[in-house]
């Protein structure tokens, strides 16, 4: 058998408190020992990981990927975990498996403008090297947030990010904060508001969450 462990963030804090050490050793307690594991490229820099997997004897596997090929992380370790499986595997085979429709990708609506559609980052890390990868100013970009309130915690953990950039505008949608000042509410509507939203700002860059968008494909076509 084969665990792949991807990264070690301080998500769903609701449940193992806001900290890496909480989440680190709550998924810790999966992994049995001995067991052999294949690390992504954040969890394989954690350091207190490697050290607390090898004093299990586990056999740990890393796939050297860069940290600016984040986009392409998890293609590049399915493929590492087959190749350690002893099962034949190709990034060109995954190429052929239809694509997550909140896939990170930058989203070019008919009405003009661009979305980086980064909702399914969630967290604040993974989110800035998103957004890093776009080569976009912050001054020219709109952040638009999508919250969650059964996930408070996550928007807590973007928060200090988001307001130490120097966004062109600061935009909430989902779940209306009930307090929060800095940012501009844009109720959750059809994928048509949606591409107005991105044409009247120009660039914009989406995280946070998932749960309730149109998908990127009906922005596009809008």
């Amino acid at each position: 058998g084969l665990i792949v462990w991807t990264s070690v963030l301080p998500d769903h804090a609701e449940y193992w408190g806001p900290h890496l050490s909480g989440a680190r050793e709550a998924l810790l307690n999966g992994v049995p020992r001995s067991s052999r594991v294949l690390l992504g490229n954040q969890a394989g820099q954690d350091r207190e990981l490697v050290l607390a997997l090898e004093k299990m004897k586990c056999t740990l596997f890393t796939t050297g990927m860069p940290v600016e090929e984040l986009s392409h992380q998890y293609e590049t370790i399915a493929v590492e975990a087959l190749n350690i499986l002893g099962l034949p595997g190709s990034e060109a085979s995954f190429r052929r498996v239809p694509i997550d429709p909140h896939e990170f990708r930058i989203v070019n609506p008919r009405r003009g403008g661009a979305v980086a559609w980064a909702f399914s980052s969630n967290d604040p890390v993974t989110a800035e090297a998103l957004f890093r990868s776009t080569g976009w100013d912050q001054e020219r970009t709109a952040l638009l947030f999508n919250h969650r309130h059964d996930r408070p915690s996550r928007l807590s953990a973007h928060l200090p990010w988001i307001r130490n950039g120097r966004w062109k505008r600061r935009i909430i949608t989902g779940d209306r904060p009930l307090v929060l000042t800095g940012f501009s509410f844009f109720p959750p509507s059809s994928a048509e508001a949606l591409a107005d939203l991105v044409r009247s700002e120009g660039t914009v860059f989406g995280c946070g969450n998932v749960r309730g968008l149109p998908f990127a494909w009906e922005v596009e076509a809008s």
